[in-house]
């Protein structure tokens, strides 16, 4: 039988050839395919064929994973099926083809997801690039009973239309049914198109992955001369040599020969990289004058974008170091083609996951004493790995290093002196387990849905009103409880008045502390880097608990899985050590159900925080942190550095900066180079002396950091990153445009308060995916009461984010409202802002709105939040209770006497709302 036919072999005749081709006059018997697999997949599974994606609509009667319908191929043309079947099974076929050895992913849906089907589901087989990506969309009405268009919510009006019965024994779509009402049709065709328009990222992700093959090419490197070379000592030439780093090819740091007391080293030798050509490689060309006593100088780094040379060019290139002193560095490069298959790549536009090898050394001894030695693979996740090399009989486990499998990567062995033997197993990991995307994850969608019908149940207007928190001691608190806010506060607030009354003292007994040493041990083992700040936090639960808390961000997702509460959204700054917080930070924000960065569009799922990563897998999974180590990284007073200081103080740190930094300025290359818009500008890095160097260390020292494992680890910058539109967005700092800095491979994240940027935690409100509508801020920090909003609209001015202006005069600053109304009228995508101060205004007089104060109640009305004696200081860790209820009956009142605004606000935006979808409806 011939290999080619064995995976159609599927019956009992295959194997009898007599009576599988029985001769005689005997016709063909043909029936629907339906009562064996109702799927027109066979014929597609064809190797001839090489389908690399199938769209699977189904819009049959029954079962929805019993697959039916409508199969678009893409391969080299475009192929569409439509044959109609009865049911069967889908994970029934994916069986099917396992068994028979067809490439083919697994089909795998969970029970509750078959009793509330999603509109569309993405199914793939990571560790076989034979086999198809398949999206599978069933017959469902999901969010089309919301919305009339992806995005667009339906009018009261309008809800009708969204009530199409796909699934009940009394659908009139229903297998039984031989015609449909033109009502009903239109229904089912507007239903059909919004699911698949609503899925449009996933399609389109799809398509990318199949139709752009990521293809590696071979980039050699000649390093000519250098001439006019500056020096580095007084009294002679440098002894100079070259290093090359290319970190997105290779960990290796590749050099030339040094040339001796030379000013015009030649050296005419050539160096060769393997460079995947979808991730910006930027080459580094780092001139150094070698000293055998002391530390090499380090002259000049010379950063190229290696995207400007094009395939099958021999380009010779002259740097300009320095025009005046004719400087020059003189180098060739070639781009050639790789003879290796297409490496298979997963990429949101800004961040690319490349394909991961993971080897498996096994070694075994001949001897019955045990030697220990070390194996290492540089660039992988383990980077080194100790083996014990024992007797035969019990062979050591296997040393296992996963690393970018078209690296340049060598495993290294430091050998023991006895024999032994090795042997190799290559093996890849599966599906990422970072999910690299800038839209909102499938459950705050979901969220977004149940919160709009809890509104509707229970309506104050319909518009978005989600939590950003600043004062997150508390409000960590109220999600513990799943149902807070249809709850009389009461008791909330008596405990919280409980605990801001008690002494502190207590925690910071010897007692306590030989606690905080025993979970910070245990801490350690499991994984984490235990900093100062995971020490604040176990203080932070000590002072305001009466008892260890063992709740997780993650478990707070019960107090929004029906939407009835506020989604709950928490804000951190990734920074770096020994740089400033305006020269580099990032946004990190936290929610229940993810944690990620909305720059890069990466996010992972909350109890995953803190695990281990490498290129967007999971490696190893630590226990999820409790919230306490979460509230210490929020509110941490203990990361700024000095120039964060100065900074703070006056905002004039240009002269510390021109002492302490190091110079960048943009070079020419001689012949000159057409750039191309996603190509960077080649750069010369100039180091700061000695001196500034030590200046540097202390200025922007940081005495403590919450430290992080990187879940980004491994991946890289996309070569067009600088051009999208979502990273250009959050692009705010010197590091964004030098992609070998942004992306270090760090295995931590460095995470510090907010508020050493600036005090508010507004960003992540303002991702035009989350469509907010009104932010209700209020600002009960100490210090400035307009400083940390002024600051933030300044920033998002600058960053073409929406937000209205904040403009207040001195006059006003000095004599604050206790409401404020912020609107962009010529933008109706920024929100309003109603801004609520922290300030005593009309309650000195009035005990509620409309009550005046009479003689005996005056002095209640006596609340100093201002004052540098004020009980409410930042400084103060404990309140008393009569100082507790002062500041509570301030700000409730405030917001009572604001409340017709607060409405008329709302009100408002609802009628805009409403006007916009009359708008698009019509149109």
């Amino acid at each position: 039988m011939l290999t080619g036919n064995l995976c159609f072999s599927d019956s009992v005749l295959d194997s009898q050839p007599n009576l599988l081709m029985e001769t005689g006059e005997q016709p063909l018997s043909l029936v629907d395919t339906g009562f064996f697999i109702n799927t027109s997949y066979p014929p597609l599974l064809k190797p001839e064929r090489r389908v690399d994606v199938i769209l699977h609509l189904n819009y049959s009667g029954g079962a929805q994973t019993f697959s039916t319908l409508n199969s678009m191929i893409f391969q080299e043309h475009l192929i569409f099926r439509r044959d109609i079947f009865a049911s069967f099974n889908l994970d029934q076929f994916s069986k099917y083809a396992s068994e028979l050895g067809l490439p083919f992913p697994k089909t795998e849906i969970s029970e509750e997801d078959k009793n509330n089907l999603k509109e569309c589901y993405v199914f793939e087989d990571t560790e076989n690039a034979a086999a198809p990506l398949v999206l599978f969309f069933p017959l469902t009405n999901d969010t089309f009973k919301a919305f009339e268009a992806p995005g667009v919510e339906r009018l009261s009006a309008n809800m009708e239309e969204g009530n199409v019965d796909v699934s009940s024994f009394f659908s009139p779509f229903g297998t039984r049914e031989v015609s449909f009402s033109e009502d009903n049709f239109d229904k089912l065709v507007k239903l059909a198109e919004y699911n698949i328009l609503n899925n449009e990222n996933k399609i389109i992700e799809a398509f990318h992955a199949a139709t752009e093959p990521a293809h590696c090419n071979l980039l050699t490197v000649k390093i000519i001369k250098i001439k006019n070379l500056r020096k580095a000592d007084l009294l002679t030439q440098s002894d100079c040599y070259v290093s090359l780093y290319l970190p997105t090819a290779s960990v290796k740091r590749m050099k030339t020969q040094t040339i001796k007391d030379s000013k015009d080293p030649v050296w005419n030798e050539t160096f060769h990289f393997r460079i995947q050509n979808k991730v910006k490689n930027i080459l580094e060309f780092n001139v150094y004058d070698e000293d055998k006593i002391t530390e090499d100088d380090h002259l000049l780094t010379v950063m190229f974008d290696v995207s400007k040379i094009q395939l099958g060019e021999t380009v010779p290139l002259s740097f300009q170091l320095n025009p005046k002193g004719k400087e020059e560095l003189e180098v060739e490069f070639t781009m050639e083609s790789s003879p290796d298959v297409p490496e298979k790549i997963l990429t949101n536009g800004v961040l690319v996951s490349r394909e991961v090898a993971c080897l498996e050394v096994q070694v075994n001894g001949g001897r019955r004493n045990e030697r220990t030695f070390t194996l290492s693979v540089g660039g992988s996740y383990e980077e080194a790995e100790n083996l014990t090399l024992g007797y035969w009989l019990c062979p050591a486990s296997p040393a296992k290093f996963h690393y970018i499998k078209y690296n340049q990567s060598d495993l290294n062995i430091e050998l023991p002196r006895r024999q032994f033997c090795a042997g190799l197993l290559f093996k890849r990991p599966k599906a990422l387990d970072v999910r690299l995307g800038y839209g909102l994850c499938s459950d705050e969608n979901n969220f977004l849905q149940k919160r709009k019908k809890a509104r509707e149940e229970r309506p104050l207007l319909n518009t978005k009103l989600e939590i950003s928190i600043v004062f997150i001691l508390t409000m960590t608190k109220l999600y513990e409880d799943s149902n807070w806010s249809n709850k009389d506060l009461g008791e909330i607030i008596m405990q919280a008045r409980k605990q801001a009354a008690k002494s502190k003292r207590g925690a910071f007994s010897l007692e306590k502390l030989k606690s905080y040493h025993k979970e910070l041990a245990q801490r350690t083992i499991a994984g984490y880097k235990s900093s100062f700040i995971d020490l604040w936090g176990l203080m932070i639960e000590a002072m305001l608990n009466d008892a260890n808390n063992h709740h997780k961000l993650s478990e707070q997702q019960q107090a929004v899985k029906k939407g009835q509460n506020p989604l709950p959204i928490y804000l951190a700054l990734n920074v770096k050590d020994n740089i400033t917080t305006k020269d580099f930070r990032e946004w990190l924000e936290f929610t229940p159900y993810e944690v990620g960065f909305p720059k890069y569009g990466a996010f992972v799922p909350a109890e995953n925080f803190g695990s281990e990563f490498y290129m967007g897998h999971i490696m190893k999974k630590l226990p999820e942190s409790r919230i306490c180590f979460m509230q210490g990284l929020w509110s941490s007073v203990f990361s700024k550095n000095l120039l964060d200081a100065w900074h703070a103080a006056d905002n004039s740190e240009d002269f510390w900066n021109r002492w302490t930094q190091d110079t960048v300025t943009e070079i020419d290359e001689v012949p000159d180079i057409p750039e191309r818009p996603h190509e960077m500008p080649t750069r010369m890095f100039t180091p700061a002396g000695g001196l500034s160097n030590t200046l540097r260390d202390i200025l922007t020292d940081r005495p403590a950091v919450s430290k992080y494992n990187n879940f980004l680890k491994g991946l890289q910058m996309h070569n067009e990153y600088v051009q999208h539109q979502q990273f250009t967005k959050w692009k705010d700092t010197m590091l964004d445009e030098s992609p070998n800095q942004l992306k270090d491979s760090t295995d931590h994240l460095e995470l510090v308060d907010t508020a050493f940027f600036f005090d508010t935690s507004c960003p992540p409100l303002l991702r035009p995916e989350r469509k907010v509508d009104v932010i209700l801020h209020f600002n009960y920090t100490g210090g400035s009461q307009t400083k940390p909003l002024e600051l933030a609209s300044t920033y998002f001015s600058a960053q073409g984010i929406p937000f209205p202006k904040i403009l207040l005069n001195e006059e006003e600053k000095k004599n604050l409202k206790e409401c404020y109304v912020f609107e962009d009228t010529n933008n109706p995508e920024a929100p309003i802002l109603l801004y609520f101060p922290l300030v005593n205004d009309t309650f000195q007089r009035y005990i509620a709105p409309g009550i005046e104060r009479n003689a005996a109640q005056l002095a209640q009305g006596n609340v100093d939040v201002s004052s540098a004696f004020s009980p409410y200081s930042t400084r103060h860790i404990s309140l008393q209770e009569e100082e507790f209820n002062k500041l509570l009956n301030l700000t409730n009142y405030n917001v009572q006497n604001n409340a017709n605004t607060i409405l008329g606000v709302l009100h408002k935006v609802v009628e805009r709302k409403k006007q916009a979808q009359l708008s698009q409806s019509s149109s």
